[in-house]
């Protein structure tokens, strides 16, 4: 936008900054946004809320470019509100953190981003932002359950390699329960094993 007009731009910034600054006092007092009443009311209705509504938010929707206003006249109710919601706040992170050592001793150790959705958010971040040091242990289980998992694959494709006639590598990605794409990426030299055989089998018969 400062590449199109600089000269607009510093003007709506100036307004921005002109309606935070006071009125000039030959004008008298500046109008109230919104009546003493009804900002007690919408505090007294957040606080009655099991989940309260912030005091940022309701100064917002009353009217107000922040809560400073609201703060400097009901700081009593505020300060309730705003306990309220930490205390909610840590409930809710004391029930995740429940939720996510439970997951440690499932298996398979469940994925970040399903365990994300199991506590009710879409983005996987969620658990290293508040539970760095259980996200390392998940991420540790995963990693270790994987390899063991690879381990248990390679003696199963090392057994298939040896059967009589050799199964097609569709066969025996059926059998694991692997997709071609996936029997073909983490196990390549067994993979082409498996095709020489089954190619081998197929000319000599």
């Amino acid at each position: 936008m400062r590449n199109v007009s600089a000269e607009i731009c510093k003007q709506i910034t100036k307004n921005y900054e002109n309606s935070f600054a006071p009125e000039p006092f030959y004008k008298g007092p500046r109008p109230r946004i919104c009546e003493v009443t009804k900002i007690e009311a919408a505090l007294r209705e957040s606080l009655a809320r099991q989940t309260p509504e912030s005091v940022p938010k309701i100064a917002v929707r009353l009217g107000y470019a922040h809560s400073g206003p609201i703060l400097a006249e009901f700081p009593d109710m505020c300060r309730a509100i705003n306990a309220k919601l930490a205390d909610r706040k840590k409930s809710r992170l004391n029930a995740m953190r429940r939720t996510i050592l439970k997951a440690l001793t499932e298996s398979p150790p469940r994925p970040l981003r399903e365990l994300a959705h199991r506590l009710g958010y879409r983005d996987k971040k969620i658990i290293g932002r508040y539970f760095p040091e259980l996200q390392a242990a998940l991420i540790a289980r995963r990693e270790a359950h994987r390899r063991r998992d690879s381990r248990q694959l390679i003696l199963k494709l090392q057994s298939i390699l040896r059967e009589q006639p050799p199964p097609s590598a569709c066969t025996v990605a059926r059998r694991l329960g692997l997709s071609m794409n996936t029997l073909r990426r983490r196990f390549p030299e067994l993979y082409q094993g498996i095709v020489a055989r089954r190619l081998t089998h197929k000319k000599n018969s």
